[in-house]
């Protein structure tokens, strides 16, 4: 993966739904992206779209962190099975943001 996959993904996703007002990206591969310094969020939501990272459950490895980077990547909601258990974390990442 480099960096200009990100990019030709963000595009792809673009160009096949240019009038899409909400776009589902896997979580892991906005994280790649970000890993990478390119920022899927950003680059798909340039129509006015929103994005919704899926799916983070309670259970992931890093949980904190994780939401952290998805919300100051600037995803607009997270799919998650465990809402109870990450709504008041999300809330609160957000709040400090």
């Amino acid at each position: 993966r480099a960096a200009a996959d990100f990019r030709r993904l963000a595009e792809r996703t673009l160009g096949t739904a240019p009038d899409a007002s909400l776009y589902y990206i896997e979580a892991d591969i906005i994280l790649a992206g970000l890993g990478m310094g390119v920022n899927l969020v950003e680059l798909t939501r340039c129509n006015g779209a929103e994005i919704d990272a899926w799916t983070v459950d309670a259970d992931r490895p890093g949980l904190r962190r994780t939401l952290e980077r998805l919300v100051a990547a600037g995803c607009h909601q997270i799919t998650t099975n465990d809402p109870d258990e990450l709504g008041p974390m999300i809330r609160e990442i957000a709040e400090c943001s």
